[in-house]
């Protein structure tokens, strides 16, 4: 352990050391000139980038927002090359976003210690990922989603109940895309090409079609990539990617303070996945092998469609109040195959498809209101909303028979499952805050919701009912509602206009579900989790320097995991159960430092220590007072960014951004070998801007990700006394990005 820790502040001290480096040559060459324009014109050091978020369901400043929030806007989305919601783990502090076991088409989220523990219809996320405020039921394939053509990404982290549709204990992932410009045209038109022979072609267009009162946009993006890896076997290529997104949004503004916007939206990806590769007992490869060469004789695929369409309205009723109204309906399909064990021999093999759809509605009220009306109040803020949501789908996996030689040798592998969900949510929230005064400011949020799930499941051996019993078609079925309340109170207060300070406990659960055993279907209770936060939000110098500090303690009370088990037939499954309480201790640190204009340097770190209390695991295991799987203790990230200006010739900028990660268990912490030790990622863009032509604005960009070619696992499974990881598919990649804006 004592290694341990010397290894990671030796890794930390090399990662400032770099930076600091790196940071001083720019400085040491740039700065003087730069200082010297800034003097020759009297203008004042730069200040950091002034920030608008929507946190709290209305647009507020980052700086005053009473939430530990990272926001990233569309064009720093482009700088930090983020080309999937994935990246933003990269340095977001205590968010880690990996693939899941059950295939790369299914995303898992890890927030504070927060996540989903069965990413299937039965089971709902910690974590809500919003697209346009409308919430995506289920996590698969929210991480292929392209980031293009954003206004905005918001990682909010804690507890959101009271203000949002759904009822997210971890935090949420707000999507806001760019609206149609009504007023003139707007585009944006790139290609890419990249090792692995990467070729990627993107374009936006937005048109008004009554000015000032129509408007459309539309973007298109089509991304592939040759394999990265290749199965010594039989020859197999993997790690190809082939993936297309789309948005076509239109805005209707018939008036001043009445707003429609309509969009539909479509993803769809086709590739064979990065195999996995077994270890302890390790499978051998021959002499030569690369990283991600494998011995197994299927291709893992992962196929993915989805769309949905939705329609958000806004009516200013007056200077004091705005009505929002947004439905939402989503669609989507999933086949994910791989060969689990990585071998030639038919032993482990797997796969899963799935199919949901869901439709959305809510509506709601914010505003101020009793100006001068109360005593000691100046006046109130308030939001109010009720939210529907239904979602039908299916899981079915399916196992083929145990083959050595050409001989079955296990005829039990021979397994199919089907699993059908209907699962509906009510709520009603509201949150009130009164302004005492122009500093200070109190709240309190309520939230009511309805839980309904219905499940039914049916298994087979080879074509023979596998479910104990044999009921009758084979069909288990399960029905179980849940009805609980969530609230939230704080109080902030601005020490000064740059610096604000805030203090919250929220309560709020995620939902309980149903879940399947060999001879029944059992329900599972909401997992609720209470916690307790402040922060303090500053900019100092002239603004010059910005730091945000959050510290948070939460407790979790039946905590819903899922654990491995054998049936009478000698057939693992998996069973999930309210298992134990837990505690969440930790602290999240972000700055931005505007050093002269044009240099910016920055980072963030986080601390989560996520640990059980008593809690005897299926084994037996005694995990208690052990960390959480899926979260890493320790996070970090530092950039460093210089823009140099040449007049009408245009402006240069080089980026620098490095994250780290440690340890994460994909099993528990006692399972040292289902481990992956720790991670840190350095990326690099460089980019020329040669100024406007003719309306137009070119850019060239040379960008690297994972320059030192770090190589990591992302996911673990342990069964049969065999351990089985899964491969990051994203070796060094690098390449050039050509685009024009109008």
């Amino acid at each position: 352990m004592g290694q341990g820790r010397q290894a990671v502040r030796q890794l930390a001290w090399k990662t400032v050391a770099f930076c600091g480096v790196s940071v001083l040559s720019v400085m040491a060459g740039l700065s003087a000139p730069a200082k010297a324009q800034a003097q020759e014109s009297g203008a004042a050091t730069s200040s950091v980038e002034e920030v608008v978020v929507t946190a709290r369901r209305r647009e507020e400043r980052l700086q005053e927002v009473p939430v530990a929030v990272t926001a990233v806007s569309g064009e720093q989305l482009e700088v930090r090359s983020v080309r999937g919601v994935s990246d933003l783990s990269s340095f977001t502090p205590n968010l880690r976003l990996s693939t899941e076991t059950r295939g790369s088409s299914i995303s898992a989220v890890n927030l504070r210690g927060s996540s989903a523990v069965n990413l299937t219809i039965a089971n709902d996320p910690a974590v809500g990922i919003y697209f346009d405020e409308v919430p995506t039921g289920r996590s698969a394939g929210a991480l292929l989603g392209t980031v293009q053509d954003m206004q905005s990404v918001q990682v909010l982290r804690g507890n959101q109940g009271t203000l949002f549709g759904r009822n997210n204990t971890g935090g949420a992932i707000l999507l806001t895309p760019n609206r149609p410009n009504l007023e003139q045209i707007e585009g944006r038109a790139s290609v890419t090409g990249g090792n692995y022979h990467l070729a990627e072609g993107s374009i936006v267009l937005s048109v008004p079609i009554v000015e000032g009162m129509i408007a459309a946009r539309a973007s298109f993006q089509k991304t592939k990539r040759d394999e990265i890896g290749r199965s010594l076997f039989n020859g197999f290529k993997f790690g190809t990617r082939d993936r297309e997104s789309g948005r076509v949004a239109l805005r209707f503004q018939p008036s001043a303070d009445l707003t429609a916007d309509l969009t539909y939206d479509f993803t769809r990806t086709d590739e064979s996945t990065v195999p996995t590769r077994r270890q302890a007992p390790t499978l051998v490869l021959p002499a030569g092998a690369r990283y991600y060469d494998t011995l197994t004789n299927a291709i893992p695929l992962g196929k993915f469609k989805s769309n949905g369409v939705s329609l958000r309205t806004q009516w200013d009723i007056s200077e004091h109040a705005a009505l929002k109204v947004i439905t939402g309906y989503r669609q989507m399909d999933f086949l994910n195959s791989q060969d689990v064990d990585g071998s030639p021999v038919v032993a482990i093999d797997s796969a899963q498809a799935g199919r949901q759809h869901q439709f959305t509605g809510e509506i709601n009220l914010s505003g101020d209101a009793l100006q001068g009306v109360l005593p000691f109040v100046d006046h109130i803020d308030y939001v109010m909303g009720a939210f529907y949501f239904n979602e039908q789908g299916r899981d079915n996996s399916s196992t083929p028979p145990a083959v050595v030689n050409g001989v079955i040798t296990d005829l039990t592998a021979g397994r199919t499952q089907y699993a059908a969900g209907n699962n509906s949510s009510i709520a009603a929230y509201g949150q009130v805050e009164a302004h005492f005064t122009e500093r200070t400011s109190a709240w309190v949020g309520v939230r009511y919701t309805s839980d309904r799930r219905k499940l039914d499941v049916s298994g087979t051996n080879n074509r023979v009912c596998s479910l104990a019993g044999n009921p009758p078609g084979c069909l288990l079925k399960g029905d179980r509602e849940f009805n609980y309340g969530s609230w939230s109170v704080g109080v902030r207060h601005a020490l000064s206009d740059n610096i604000h300070a805030y203090a919250r406990i929220a309560n709020g659960q995620k939902a309980g579900g149903l879940d399947d055993t060999p001879t029944s279907i059992e329900a599972f209770e909401p997992e609720v989790l209470t916690d307790y936060e402040v922060g303090l939000k500053a900019d100092w110098f002239d603004r010059a320097l910005r730091t945000n500090i959050a510290l948070f303690h939460a407790k979790i009370k039946d905590v819903q995991r899922s654990a491995l088990l054998i049936d009478a037939n000698n057939v693992p499954y998996t069973s999930i159960s309210n298992a134990a309480d837990g505690k969440i201790d930790g602290f999240e640190l972000e700055a931005d430092w505007r050093v002269v204009d044009g240099l910016l340097l920055g980072g963030s770190a986080g601390y989560v220590k996520a640990t059980y209390g008593n809690y005897i695991a299926p084994g037996p295991r005694n995990l208690t007072g052990t960390q959480f799987p899926g979260t890493p203790r320790w996070s970090y990230s530092v950039y460093a960014d210089y823009t140099m200006k040449f007049g009408e010739a245009g402006e240069a900028s080089a980026r620098l951004d490095y994250g780290w990660k440690d340890t994460v268990y994909f099993r528990d912490a006692l399972d040292k070998l289902a481990a992956q030790d720790s991670v840190g990622l350095l990326n690099a863009r460089l980019t020329y801007r040669p100024g406007e032509m003719a309306k137009l604005q070119p850019e060239i960009a040379i960008w690297a990700k994972n320059l030192t070619n770090t190589q990591y696992n992302v996911a673990a499974l342990v069964s049969g006394g065999s351990t089985i990881f899964w491969r990051n598919d994203e070796p060094r990649t690098y390449g050039v990005t050509l685009s024009v804006r109008y």
